[in-house]
């Protein structure tokens, strides 16, 4: 049973449409991030899991249970959703421990012991010890979106959403601090979702990535299916830099090679019959037996250097090369490594 599914979702604000028949499932525990450009209805999605908005058409389910659909609509108070948002929204007035319990009952007796026991249980796990009687504007962004967390795990949900929750952190705090996150949902089994415009933060964090664009959902698979097997141009672009080169001559060699300006490449199983060859430029190295081609710009950013080369007749490519640093104007020689895959 899925932790939640979409079955041909559509919304929209006005006449302007912005899902249109979405489908999008996750498993119990799993870790899905979405991923699309500005607009396409990331947070929407999110908005309609967490019962904000209703659906015109389609149905949405969690745990098996129906939420909306044309004839069901389950409030949000109802729907054991947790929510992270961007800010943290914190209540300012509140102390940390005051904060992550704030959602959890406040009975006498039993359990009141149990409420307690609980915001101890997520002070613990979040790493927050010693900083329970402090309030938000003592705590640094990194601490404040944990509790966030927190708080959004405190009453068990079914679902956590995630609505570009490291957005605000600097690139140093972001990078401990989302890591963190991801242990602690997998320490509690919560399936999450995490809308992000980051590709980077989708490709190493999830279980999967769901591309959203226009409207729908144009692939969901694992990070590393999305980002060397995309189903099309739009979605290889939108995971990362990527080289596109017609293939010229059709496939060889019993299909098992594909001829294109880098030469004869081997050509992965699933990519046969394509028009065009997808190139990663951590796929280009330098070698001495490589295609002869002249670099145009070379822009060094410490691991590697960037390398924008042009072949014979014109055709150009991006290389990224971590130990040799070529200089603009030099000639040199490129391979492809590892097999590539092709595009409709």
């Amino acid at each position: 049973m899925s932790a939640f599914e979409f079955d041909e979702v559509s919304f929209g604000y006005g006449a302007e449409p912005v899902l249109r028949d979405a489908r999008l499932a996750a498993e119990p525990g799993e870790l899905l991030a979405v991923i699309g450009p500005s607009g396409c209805g990331k947070t929407t999605m999110l908005r309609l899991l967490a019962g904000f908005e209703r659906p015109r058409t389609g149905r949405i389910t969690l745990g098996g249970e129906v939420m909306s659909d044309g004839s069901r609509f389950v409030p949000p108070a109802r729907r054991r959703v947790g929510i992270v948002p961007q800010e943290g929204a914190l209540f300012p007035h509140l102390r940390l421990a005051e904060n992550i319990g704030f959602g959890l009952p406040r009975r006498a007796g039993g359990r009141a012991a149990a409420r307690a026991d609980r915001i101890a249980e997520l002070i613990a796990l979040t790493g927050l010890d010693g900083l329970e009687g402090r309030y938000p504007r003592e705590l640094s962004g990194g601490q404040q979106q944990r509790v966030a967390l927190a708080r959004a795990l405190a009453p068990r949900p079914a679902v956590v959403l995630l609505d570009e929750p490291f957005a605000s952190l600097d690139a140093t705090t972001r990078t401990g601090v989302r890591r963190s996150v991801v242990d602690i949902l997998r320490g509690e089994r919560t399936t999450a979702v995490l809308v992000t415009h980051d590709r980077e933060e989708a490709l190493g964090l999830a279980d999967r990535v769901a591309v959203l664009l226009d409207g729908g959902v144009a692939q969901v698979a694992p990070p590393e299916d999305v980002y060397d097997a995309p189903a099309d141009q739009r979605v290889a672009l939108l995971l990362g830099e990527a080289t596109l080169l017609p293939v010229t001559g059709g496939a060889l060699n019993g299909a098992r090679f594909v001829g294109c300006a880098l030469g004869e490449l081997p050509l992965a199983a699933s990519s046969l019959g394509r028009d065009e060859v997808l190139l990663r430029p951590e796929q280009l190295a330098l070698d001495p037996e490589g295609v002869e081609g002249v670099v145009l710009v070379a822009d060094f950013a410490g691991h590697s250097t960037r390398l924008l080369v042009e072949l014979a007749g014109g055709v150009r490519v991006t290389a990224a090369v971590t130990r040799e640093r070529p200089r603009a104007g030099e000639r040199i020689r490129l391979a492809v490594r590892g097999p590539v895959h092709g595009l409709p």
